[in-house]
Formats: C-alpha cells, structure tokens, sequence
C-alpha cells in the first residue's frame, strides 16, 4: 500500500510557485523533533516543569484526598512556561501543595478555595518554590546561556558543529531564557509581598496573577 500525505491549499497557486507550510503553534522541542529544526525566537516555545505531592507532607492524606476528588490524583502535574507567562493554574496548585496548618486557621482543606490567595507567608512560599524549581531546572544544563548565546554569535565555529548540535544548543539556549525570565518575574512579585503583616484583614496579594502577561523588557 503507497502512503500518502494530505496538502490542502488556502488558496491558488501558479505553476512551480513555492509553498509553504504552516508548522503550528510549536515549541521548539517539538519543532526539533517532528521537524528537525529550532528557532532562536519562537514565540511559541516553552518549558515544561513537573510538581507533584510529597508524602512527608503533615497534609498528605488530606491533600491526597482534595486531589483524588478533582481527579487528579498523585501524579505528578506539569504546567507549561512561556517567555512571556505561564498558567495561573500552577499557582493555584502551589497553593494546595504547600499549605500548611497554620495557613488553614480552623477551616478543613476540602472547604478552601485554592484560586485566590490564602496567607501572605503561603504566596512567599509559592514564589520561593517557583525560582527554587526554575533555578534547578537551570543548573541541569551544562551550559549558562551566555555561554550558548557566544557559540551562536562565533559563525565560524558554529557552523563546524552538526545541525544536530546546532539545534540542540539552539534548544537549549531558548529553554534557558524562559526560565530565567520567569525567575526575574518571580523575583520581583515577592518584592511587592508585605515582609510583616499587622492587619490579618487586610487583601493578599495574589502570588502570580500578573505573571499570566508577564513583562519582557
């Protein structure tokens, strides 16, 4: 049997025009590897980070219990970072896997409502969670992305590498920025956070919220 791929156009085409496919909304680990390529600016790129419940948890079995009703269970959830934002949805979770006791006063963990900020010191612990996860993310590459960004901008021994290692450090250096990026976000959130707080009446800051369009400058 010959297989076949599907093309259709959006519209005509003269004879022996060139055209061109659109790749999607990918990310460059997807580009690389459906496509064999990875762009130095993708607006689509992104960085997938893992958190998960921990059983020395003095919460476990109620946590455990709040995620097997939402469905989600103990596996560990991972959440998307884009140089630009990343989902609100990560915070929210943060929020339930670092709660503790005194972050709950007298209300049972079923009855919280993890969207919305709980206790200034459980929004500092999110953020510290957020670099500490970020940070050792970073340190598992076995470059810095000054040092990808120098091979890339050296043409002459760039281009003595394979496409496959110029696209590796291409990756790389892209995952590097998000992350990165998203630490100086981060970093500047916990400077908006009260260090002591005299009036438990007053509004929280919500850890977050405004990363979901994060500032590139």
């Amino acid at each position: 049997r010959t297989e076949e791929v599907a093309v259709y156009s959006d519209r005509n085409y003269k004879k022996f025009e060139q055209v061109f496919i659109n790749y999607g909304e990918k990310g460059n680990a997807d580009l690389l590897l459906l496509y064999g390529f990875a762009l130095d600016r993708n607006p689509f790129d992104s960085v997938d980070i893992s958190v998960g419940l921990s059983r020395d948890d003095p919460l476990f079995l109620s946590k455990k219990a709040y995620l097997d009703k939402s469905g989600r269970g103990m596996a560990s959830v991972r959440f998307p970072l884009q140089l630009s934002r990343y989902p609100s949805e990560l915070v929210d979770f943060l929020r339930l896997l670092l709660v503790e006791p005194e972050d709950l006063g007298m209300q049972p963990l079923d009855r919280v409502d993890f969207n919305e900020p709980i206790s200034p010191s459980l929004e500092r612990r999110v953020l510290v969670t957020m670099i500490g996860i970020c940070e050792s993310y970073i340190d598992q590459y076995p470059t810095t992305l000054a040092q990808d960004e120098q091979m890339i901008r050296d043409r002459g021994m760039f281009n003595t590498l394979t496409r496959q290692q110029r696209m590796a450090i291409r990756l790389r250096a892209s995952e590097k920025r998000i992350l990165l990026q998203t630490i100086k976000a981060v970093q500047e959130e916990l400077l908006k956070l009260p260090t002591v707080v005299n009036d438990i009446s007053a509004p929280v800051a919500a850890a977050g919220r405004s990363f979901d369009t994060m500032a590139t400058k």
